[in-house]
């Protein structure tokens, strides 16, 4: 069962891959062709770029967080990389 999973994972990296060089050169073209005010970058092509978060957008966050705190599946003080580590 993890060959599977290993495959899996491979085959997902490979086509990020894939997808980060086909940005490259799409933002490279957009910014060469003179017609945008503003650079275009892979990451924003992706969606990779953070944006800031609205008021609304944390407040959602919290509720998610405090959810998952009442079913004890996040505990305080927790660091979120020992929870993904478990969880591999």
């Amino acid at each position: 069962m993890r060959e599977i999973n290993d495959l899996a994972e491979g085959y997902e990296y490979a086509q990020d891959l894939e997808m980060q060089k086909l940005a490259w050169h799409a933002a490279n073209i957009m910014n060469a062709s003179g017609h945008l005010k503003r650079k275009v970058t892979p990451k924003k092509l992706l969606g990779k770029e953070k944006q800031p978060m609205t008021k609304e957008q944390r407040i959602a966050e919290w509720a998610k967080f405090e959810k998952l705190a009442e079913r004890g599946a996040v505990k305080s003080g927790t660091d979120w990389r020992d929870i993904s580590k478990n969880n591999s």
